[in-house]
């Protein structure tokens, strides 16, 4: 399998995934973990239109990202729960 990036997303050749450290400390490792075990009816969703598994969860990755940032932006903290 090759390297697959999704905006700032990678899946490595080693089978680990890479993105932006403090997202990954904060939410990323948990947020892998429910995709894993069958994530939201959205994640499902993607998941089942991407091209293939690994940029689906790539995809439900970065989209939960991008909310997060903003809202890390936006109020000066990470959401809660």
């Amino acid at each position: 399998m090759e390297r697959k990036t999704v905006g700032r997303f990678s899946f490595n050749l080693d089978g680990t995934i890479d993105g932006p450290a403090d997202y990954m400390k904060a939410e990323g490792i948990a947020r892998i973990r429910r995709i894993e075990q069958g994530g939201s009816e959205a994640d499902r969703r993607i998941i089942a239109n991407a091209p293939d598994f690994i940029t689906g969860i790539l995809i439900c990755l970065q989209t939960d990202y991008a909310a997060w940032a903003g809202y890390t932006a936006t109020f000066g903290r990470a959401p809660r729960g």
